[in-house]
């Protein structure tokens, strides 16, 4: 789910002890890709996965 995108990147929610969670601490990268129908053009973001806080 995602939360927020601001100039520290963009901010998902998954809880550390999940399936997902497990195995973003075991390889912290990710990538997500979507469909941008204002430029008509599917964008794909990936990098660094980091935990936030509480």
């Amino acid at each position: 789910m995602l939360h927020d995108v601001d100039e520290h990147g963009w901010h998902f929610a998954s809880h550390r002890t999940s399936r997902k969670g497990r195995d973003l601490t075991a390889r912290p990268y990710a990538a997500l890709a979507f469909y941008w129908p204002e430029v008509g053009r599917q964008v794909r973001v990936a990098g660094r996965v980091a935990p936030a806080g509480p």
